[in-house]
């Protein structure tokens, strides 16, 4: 008789703790997932319907003696597991997918700030040639990335299933962008300073030849015609070349100032040129006079009559007056 009343207890028991186990799941998905949770809550649900697997009596299931009682409890047991299952199998498949998102997003942001913070750390000034090997290995990085931005971002609009989107502020694939455009600025700037380094020493050293040059000049004017065309064609020259350096100085505060100077140091020199080119002018149309005044006299000799010696010997002093007065 007790053993009856104590297997009455046991089987009671098992009931009603089935029938509550049962309830608090049917309140967690009739009640609270009618629409998407936070993931905080979610993850809260999970382990809450992982206890209320573990809390299925099956050892005082096991205890009952009465098999018909038994087998009915045991099979509301397997009922009661399976209304848990069915909201903990997609609840934990969900959870763990917005965690694996939120992941993916965290290190996506992360490495957008590391890159981020190298590219304002290039330094144009500061070993160019070194930096341009990086910034060609972060257009790299970044190349690889803003693929991943647009497939985490396609994730992040997938609708949602029983677990909320977290919201994102970002645009992923914008912000790629900007730190592209914004590598792509360094590189020009790093590219302009090589140009402007390798450039400004062939400059420097014209326009010292040049001043150097303008300075000899100066000190020990060129006398002869030939010299002073030597010396015009020599400085023609290195105009040209100065000139040709000028029109490749990169943009950029430095360039300006360079190109500044190299164009004052060609006003000096077209100034020097001018004077020159006028000194040798001036000289050729001297020599182009004298040689027609000489040419005229030669052509006047050239047009005096012949008198023969003889004639020379038999002529008086007062005739060769009278001829000379002919003349």
């Amino acid at each position: 008789m007790a053993q009856a009343k104590e297997q009455e207890q046991l089987r009671d028991g098992v009931e009603q703790k089935l029938d509550e186990i049962s309830k608090r799941c049917d309140d967690l998905q009739s009640n609270r997932y009618i629409a998407a949770q936070e993931l905080v809550i979610a993850t809260e649900d999970v382990a809450c319907l992982r206890s209320l697997l573990e809390q299925i009596p099956m050892v005082q299931i096991e205890s009952i003696t009465q098999r018909q009682a038994k087998e009915q409890l045991a099979k509301r047991a397997d009922t009661v597991k399976n209304q848990i299952r069915n909201l903990l199998i997609p609840l934990e498949k969900d959870v763990r997918k917005e965690q694996e998102l939120m992941r993916d997003l965290h290190e996506m942001l992360s490495t957008l700030t590391a890159i981020g913070d190298d590219v304002i750390a290039i330094d144009p000034n500061v070993e160019p040639s070194e930096k341009l090997e990086n910034i060609g290995e972060l257009a790299e990085n970044l190349r690889q990335l803003k693929g991943k931005a647009e497939k985490l971002e396609e994730k992040l609009r997938i609708a949602e299933g029983l677990v909320k989107r977290a919201p994102v502020t970002d645009d992923l694939s914008a912000r790629v962008t900007q730190l592209q455009n914004a590598l792509a600025d360094k590189s020009q700037l790093l590219t302009m300073r090589i140009k402007l380094q390798a450039i400004a020493p062939e400059i420097s050293l014209i326009t010292e030849s040049i001043q150097n040059r303008v300075n000899e000049i100066e000190q020990s004017p060129v006398q002869t015609v030939a010299e002073q065309n030597a010396t015009l064609s020599e400085l023609e020259a290195k105009k040209r070349q100065l000139v040709s350096l000028v029109e490749n100085i990169p943009p950029g505060d430095e360039g300006n100032e360079m190109r500044e100077r190299s164009n004052w140091q060609l006003s000096q020199l077209n100034d020097l040129l001018a004077r020159l080119a006028a000194a040798v002018g001036e000289k050729l149309a001297a020599l182009a006079a004298f040689n027609a005044t000489k040419d005229e006299v030669e052509a006047q000799i050239a047009s005096l009559p012949i008198v023969a010696d003889d004639q020379i010997a038999t002529a008086t002093v007062h005739g060769l007056d009278n001829r000379l007065q002919d003349l």
